[in-house]
């Protein structure tokens, strides 16, 4: 399908670097002087951040303008249509490929109750619905490139709240409610639609749950070894070992 994209996996950067170079992408990942240029997506659009995930980024962000030059930057237009685009197009296909094999009886029959009530879904969207979020992607891509080429990478939280309970459906964040399919990958889908590469490193973690925590690096199209540059660096200030106490602000080992 169109949104497929291969990726790695590894405890650290260096892990996935080293994984990487068979692949090809063999770039400088030593440490490098120069102040980068990153830009902060700290909010996409209507979901916002749990308390916990907007304390710990902010505390990365923090460790980070030490060495490096962040820019904020308002995500709330620029990324709008993308999860209503990249959903859509998720369920257009993978409809597609289903329906090739079997019908929708067969489905209901057959397949787990999630997976068969997504694909009735599948079977009433029409070519127009499908031809518009493909559209709304060629031109979010058009504007995400368009940013990202004032910078060295953009860094954004990976979702914006921890792990949901197994079995849950929704979930309240401040204000906003929504499905978790949502949540989860409302930070991640527009650089799935984008094609551009993109790593999620964990950070420390804020508040009494201890729950992970992800921050996000994207870089410019097909480059690779500089996203992996980067994150070997970032990683470097924002690696996990200490909790922080959001009521004393003390440390103390993990």
């Amino acid at each position: 399908m169109s949104l497929d994209h291969v990726g790695v996996l590894g405890q650290t950067v260096d892990d996935v670097a080293h994984v990487c170079r068979p692949l090809g992408i063999d770039g400088d990942t030593g440490r490098s002087p120069r102040r980068k240029r990153i830009g902060v997506f700290r909010q996409f659009g209507k979901v916002p951040l749990a308390s916990g995930v907007a304390e710990s980024f902010d505390m990365a962000c923090a460790s980070l303008r030490s060495e490096h030059d962040l820019v904020e930057l308002d995500g709330a237009g620029l990324f709008a249509q993308c999860f209503t685009s990249f959903a859509g197009i998720v369920l257009s296909e993978g409809g597609a490929a289903h329906f090739r094999r079997h019908d929708l009886a067969f489905i209901t029959a057959h397949y787990g109750l999630e997976t068969a009530s997504r694909l009735q879904l599948a079977a009433a969207v029409g070519l127009a619905q499908y031809a518009n979020w493909q559209q709304n992607r060629r031109l979010f891509t058009e504007d995400i490139e368009r940013v990202i080429a004032q910078f060295d990478a953009l860094i954004t939280p990976t979702c914006p709240c921890v792990a949901p309970r197994i079995g849950a459906e929704e979930v309240t964040i401040g204000r906003w409610h929504g499905s978790i399919r949502e949540a989860l990958m409302t930070y991640t889908a527009p650089f799935n639609l984008a094609g551009l590469p993109a790593i999620s490193l964990p950070i420390q973690v804020s508040g009494k749950d201890g729950l992970p925590v992800g921050l996000q690096i994207v870089a410019k199209r097909g480059c690779d070894e500089d996203l992996l540059a980067a994150a070997i660096e970032i990683e470097h200030f924002i690696a996990p070992g200490v909790r922080v106490s959001p009521d004393s602000g003390s440390k103390e080992g993990s």
